[in-house]
């Protein structure tokens, strides 16, 4: 993290940080780029990353637009005949982290 950086202050860039269901599904359990390219394989693993950052730098600039911050959101995916989905709700308040702006 950069230095002098305040709570809920906005970070310079987007960081990715990829979780995966803990053994019986219960609880997200944070894993390292590295362990997600050990799984999926490193074109999957980026091609996820990839979309991930994307999709919050988008909602993160209109968010900003109407005056919130996006501080963090889950995106979840999944294959789908080979080809990468986005699955489930995105960018709710049950999946996402809002500020109003300061």
């Amino acid at each position: 993290m950069p230095d002098g950086l305040k709570e809920s202050s906005k970070l310079p860039d987007a960081i990715f940080t990829p979780t995966t269901k803990e053994e019986g599904g219960k609880h997200d359990e944070n894993i390292s780029f590295e362990e997600m390219c050990n799984r999926v394989g490193k074109e999957l693993a980026q091609k996820v990353k990839d979309a991930t950052i994307t999709i919050y730098r988008k909602a993160s600039e209109y968010a900003e637009t109407k005056g919130i911050i996006l501080a963090d959101t889950k995106l979840e995916f999944g294959l789908f005949d080979g080809k990468l989905i986005l699955i489930d709700e995105l960018l709710t308040p049950d999946s996402s982290r809002f500020l109003g702006k300061r």
